[in-house]
């Protein structure tokens, strides 16, 4: 596929307010099931549930952790047989993010009480979604409980599949890992709506998802997004 262009941390914001706006009138429940249902097909092309049937997703406290209960909920349905999830900063408050609990869970999903250490987690698991922070994260160091959950994230073996949901987390959005905190560089990386900058170079599995991006805002943007295939949610943007 073609190299889409790789946009900063102030224009992934504005994309998203402009298709929330009245022009567009999308709501961020849709866009997040788009996204969501696009990271699980990623995953389950990368690493089909034959092989990789138990999944931790590690939720965040905002729209990235969201993307990642949706992803839970489709892996299942995809036929990944165990899926787990930790979500430390549970927004119980939040109608729609139990609503999303709620689904993951009437769906087969299951929450854990605590973060397992690497050799707990690379044990009990065949894969771990990071699904923590997004596009809107700014910060040059991080507070508890996400250093140390990250930092298990840190300490995973390079042979330990870790799949990043649209930004590394911990990473600086337009230069990537520049204070050392984030996750290690992980093995699948799915960019959503545009690749952000700093996963200008990346080298591993990736591939862009939530396709309803209309074509008059990529060409205002000037987003070059690539052709998906068929009726395909993803699309191979890989550099090899």
């Amino acid at each position: 596929a073609q190299q889409p262009r790789y946009v900063s941390q102030e224009e992934a914001t504005e994309l998203d307010k402009v298709l929330m706006g009245d022009e567009y009138a999308f709501v961020t429940e849709q866009l997040m099931e788009l996204a969501g249902l696009a990271v699980a097909a990623a995953v389950a092309k990368v690493y089909p549930a034959a092989t990789h049937s138990r999944v931790l997703v590690i939720v965040g406290p905002g729209n990235n952790g969201g993307d990642g209960l949706v992803a839970g909920r489709h892996l299942i349905l995809f036929g990944f047989k165990q899926v787990f999830a930790y979500w430390p900063k549970r927004r119980e408050d939040n109608k729609w993010y139990e609503a999303l609990a709620t689904q993951f869970e009437k769906a087969g999903g299951k929450f854990i009480d605590a973060m397992p250490d690497s050799a707990a987690l690379t044990q009990s698991y065949d894969v771990v979604l990071d699904a923590i922070f997004g596009y809107s994260f700014k910060g040059t160091s991080l507070r508890a409980p996400w250093d140390s959950v990250i930092g298990v994230l840190r300490e995973l073996p390079s042979t330990f599949p870790v799949v990043a949901v649209d930004v590394p987390s911990g990473w600086d959005v337009d230069k990537g890992d520049i204070h050392d905190i984030g996750i290690r560089t992980p093995d699948l990386l799915i960019s959503l709506t545009s690749p952000k900058l700093c996963a200008e170079g990346f080298k591993g599995k990736h591939y862009l998802g939530g396709r309803f991006v209309p074509e008059t805002l990529n060409t205002k943007y000037n987003l070059a997004l690539p052709v998906y295939a068929g009726a395909d949610q993803i699309v191979d943007i890989s550099l090899h």
